[in-house]
């Protein structure tokens, strides 16, 4: 089975998170898992609320002091170990089976 991560490094994005995460969980398939990490980059909004509300199990949150949105996708980076590796911000979201479309490409 082919493991992608997904890492969604965001700062005050609480108009947008849930979408992305919604997004993000409906790219699950038989072949492919998919693991979401989510790195609260000093959020002084309601993010971090809302990552744990949408939270399914299945989401990683990591919280860090505001260090920019480089030092959060690092962070992010030295938490997973799948075969690939996605980096979505947090105001974007994935189509319907896009995670399967790219890692069948590759």
């Amino acid at each position: 089975m082919t493991t992608v991560d997904v890492i969604v490094p965001v700062f005050n994005g609480e108009k947008y998170i849930e979408r992305c995460i919604k997004s993000v969980l409906c790219n699950k398939s038989q072949d492919i898992e998919v693991k979401l990490t989510v790195v609260d980059d000093g959020s002084t909004d309601r993010t971090s609320d809302i990552v744990t509300q949408v939270q399914d199990g299945s989401i990683q949150l990591l919280k860090q002091e505001n260090l920019g949105v480089a030092a959060a996708r690092n962070h992010g980076l030295d938490k997973t170990n799948g075969d690939y590796v996605v980096f979505l911000d947090a105001d974007d979201w994935l189509a319907d089976n896009g995670i399967e479309a790219l890692a069948r490409s590759i």
